[in-house]
C-alpha cells in the first residue's frame, strides 16, 4: 500500500494552528489528515483518524486540501467524532 500511496502525488506538509488538550491537531479551514502510506484524506477527525492518532500519533499529517493530488475522501469522515 505504501508504494500505491506514493503513487498519489507528494505529501506536503502543513503546520497546525490550533491543538486540543491532548496535543492532538485540529484542521483549520484548508486543511486535511493523511498519513504517508495511506490512500485517502481525512476531512474530519473520524475512526481512522482518531485510531492513527492513539497508535501512531506522528504519522498523521496536516496538509492543504488543494494538495491531495488522487487520494480520495475518507467516507469515515462522512460522520466524524466529536471532541
Amino acid at each position: 500500500m505504501y508504494k500505491d500511496a506514493q503513487d498519489l502525488g507528494p505529501i506536503i506538509p502543513v503546520h497546525p494552528t490550533r491543538l486540543r488538550l491532548d496535543r492532538s491537531p485540529r484542521l483549520a479551514p484548508g486543511q486535511v489528515y493523511v498519513t504517508r502510506t495511506g490512500t485517502l484524506y481525512h476531512s474530519a477527525w473520524c475512526t481512522v483518524v482518531a485510531h492513527k492518532w492513539d497508535n501512531d500519533p506522528d504519522g498523521l499529517i496536516l496538509i492543504a486540501e488543494d494538495t491531495v493530488g488522487r487520494r480520495k475522501e475518507c467516507t469515515d469522515c462522512e460522520e466524524p467524532l466529536t471532541s
